[in-house]
């Protein structure tokens, strides 16, 4: 309500920001709230403002943001007193979320590492969130005899095939 079209999860090419996990969204939520404060630091002020605060934005972007705020419909200021309250509170409350879910994914790593589970590591390109929720779904890799015991759980391997008209089993 504040900065009106900034945010739009459903219309991803009209909005500027698809996603609200986006740094640069918060940080603009942080550090200028409202549009009439990004038309008066303009496009350097803006960057400069994200430069102090430890946030990166790129001069495409706050030039688009700048545009945004040119063209958005600005709230009465007695609105947005009230508005930028409950964004302070909903920020808070982001931030506590996002503290929990480190400690969550750190006990998480935690544990993987005492598991057989810890040699998926040794593949490059897995992380540890990826190799827990493997895991987590296939359980304790010694269960299975064979690769393709595991492959045939995740449902890949279909004993039947078919096209049109054609039906074989193997």
């Amino acid at each position: 309500r504040i900065w009106p079209g900034i945010f739009n999860p459903h219309e991803k090419r009209k909005a500027l920001f698809a996603n609200f996990e986006a740094l640069e969204l918060q940080g603009l939520l942080r550090l200028c709230p409202s549009p009439r404060q990004a038309l008066e630091l303009g496009v350097e002020g803006l960057r400069r403002r994200f430069r102090e605060h430890g946030y990166r934005l790129g001069p495409k972007r706050a030039g688009r943001i700048v545009r945004h705020a040119e063209e958005a419909l600005k709230p009465r200021q007695e609105d947005i007193e009230h508005r930028l309250e409950l964004l302070a509170l909903d920020l808070q409350l982001l931030d506590s979320l996002n503290s929990a879910l480190a400690k969550v994914e750190e006990r998480i790593v935690e544990l993987l590492l005492q598991t057989p589970g810890k040699w998926l590591l040794s593949i490059r390109g897995v992380a540890e969130t990826t190799a827990a929720e493997v895991v987590a779904e296939i359980g304790p890799p010694d269960a299975y005899d064979h690769g393709s015991a595991v492959v045939k759980l995740a449902g890949a391997n279909p004993g039947i095939y078919q096209t049109g008209m054609f039906e074989a089993e193997r």
